[in-house]
């Protein structure tokens, strides 16, 4: 069987589907879905388990055969293309002349398939993840080593290295301003300071949940250059995070809390600059993961300053980091 041309419309529009899922759960709670949970269970039920024309082959096998996933008898002859290939039959031509070589005999187990991913493969990460997909699928079934298993770790391995080809910058202790020796008063300063870099000047912020959204339900992904100006802003308030003066005592929270705007700052400005679908998946993981994240550093300056009854002595902007986020 030939490696033959894919069907990319059908993975963009699984990947589209695994996206609007992720935003929708992010929307509503984003420390809900475990890492990888979603994306990895999704993506298997989407492009492991569809049948169209329910032939008995998943969509994307028939991308493979070459057949077509909205014709469940490709060439016609009265038998279902599933029913074919399980037959050992060419499912593209007519019999009876359609009987397929023999299988290869049994491989051992040290020659049995192991997966890869090439990163060079494909113009685009939407490329990058089909061609490694159909590659690996390709040579699992070639040595016999194909079923349940092996697919559910395909999608998961491939999920993971996709995820792989981006990386964020980040903060070190080094770029912090710490104020080892501090006072109540000093404590008292940091809250409400920090509490009006994260309150003011913040125009666009939370608007990325809606333009993600309309992006996947318009399928204009060009729309996703909205992204760029909020990107500026959690960037921006990174870098005033940054800045800061921070008691040593809330230094471990400080540079999580900006780092955590820097990523998100980092996985607009990416989905800003891409028109492709699995580039947003990507980064999106990315921006659910820096939104936990600034939860939890708030969570642990809310601890902190709850603990030392320093609440009841911040002003507007220091009781704005007091309360529940």
């Amino acid at each position: 069987m030939k490696f033959l041309h894919f069907k990319r419309s059908l993975i963009y529009a699984a990947l589209a589907v695994i996206i609007l899922v992720g935003v929708y759960l992010f929307a509503r709670k984003p420390s809900a879905v475990p890492d990888n949970t979603l994306a990895t269970h999704t993506a298997q039920a989407l492009l492991l388990e569809t049948d169209t024309d329910n032939d008995g082959l998943k969509d994307w096998q028939e991308t493979l055969w070459n057949t077509d996933f909205h014709n469940p008898d490709t060439d016609g002859d009265g038998t279902r293309d599933g029913v074919e290939v399980r037959e050992n039959r060419d499912p593209t031509k007519k019999g009876p002349d359609d009987v397929l070589p023999a299988p290869k005999a049994e491989v051992p187990a040290d020659d049995k398939y192991e997966y890869s991913f090439d990163k060079s493969a494909g113009s685009s990460f939407t490329d990058l993840l089909v061609i490694n997909l159909l590659s690996n699928y390709a040579q699992a079934k070639g040595n016999g080593a194909l079923n349940g298993t092996t697919q559910e770790e395909m999608i998961s391995n491939l999920l993971r290295d996709a995820r792989g080809t981006v990386t964020l910058d980040t903060y070190s202790s080094e770029n912090l301003s710490v104020t080892p020796f501090a006072t109540a008063s000093t404590y008292i300063n940091y809250y409400n300071k920090l509490g009006i870099v994260v309150t003011t000047k913040q125009t666009g912020v939370g608007d990325e949940i809606q333009i993600l959204a309309e992006v996947i339900q318009t399928d204009n992904y060009t729309g996703m250059v909205r992204l760029a100006p909020i990107a500026a802003v959690y960037k921006r308030t990174a870098e005033n995070i940054l800045n800061l003066p921070v008691p040593s005592a809330l230094s471990s929270a400080h540079l999580a809390l900006a780092n955590s705007y820097y990523a998100v700052s980092q996985t607009l400005a990416n989905m800003a600059a891409t028109d492709d679908p699995t580039a947003m998946l990507v980064n999106l993981g990315y921006y659910r993961e820096a939104y936990d994240s600034m939860t939890s550093a708030f969570g642990s300056l809310r601890v902190y300053a709850l603990t030392n009854d320093l609440d009841s002595r911040l002003n507007e902007y220091g009781k704005a980091i007091v309360a529940t986020h």
